[in-house]
């Protein structure tokens, strides 16, 4: 199982349906399988207000979150996937192949969910000017 990923999730669906798709800070890797069409693999954007979505009948969905600040290869990791069957099971283990997370990024935002009250206060847990922890959180 990938190091950058939180955790996996899945829908089925047997009717139309219109859904909201809440922000949660994260991007997913997502399979789709619609009836007995081949599976299609997409990375979610960074959603920051709520999105509507559609979804047709008898559609599948198999979403992998990441962490938050991760990288991602996104058409590498979509192209791997092209002309090859996609599998859950698969696409859960190549992962760390097309995602990455910079250590320190992972240390800032782990400071910030921290018991730090202040961007200044994590910038100063961390070392860094509050400039430089807000370059390598936007970054």
């Amino acid at each position: 199982m990938s190091n950058n990923l939180l955790a996996s999730w899945h829908s089925n669906h047997n009717k139309r349906l219109v859904s909201t798709v809440l922000p949660d800070g994260c991007r997913d890797v997502i399979l789709k399988i619609m009836g007995s069409e081949k599976p299609v693999c997409f990375v979610s954007p960074l959603f920051d207000i709520p999105e509507t979505v559609y979804i047709e009948v008898n559609t599948r969905f198999q979403g992998f979150p990441l962490k938050p600040g991760v990288e991602i290869k996104e058409t590498e990791l979509v192209d791997y996937f092209q002309d090859k069957p996609v599998a859950a099971s698969e696409l859960a283990e190549v992962l760390d192949d097309f995602t990455s997370l910079s250590p320190a990024v992972d240390e800032a935002l782990a400071c910030l969910a921290s018991d730090v009250y202040s961007i200044k206060q994590a910038s100063n847990r961390l070392g860094v000017s509050t400039r430089t922890l807000q370059w390598l959180i936007l970054t």
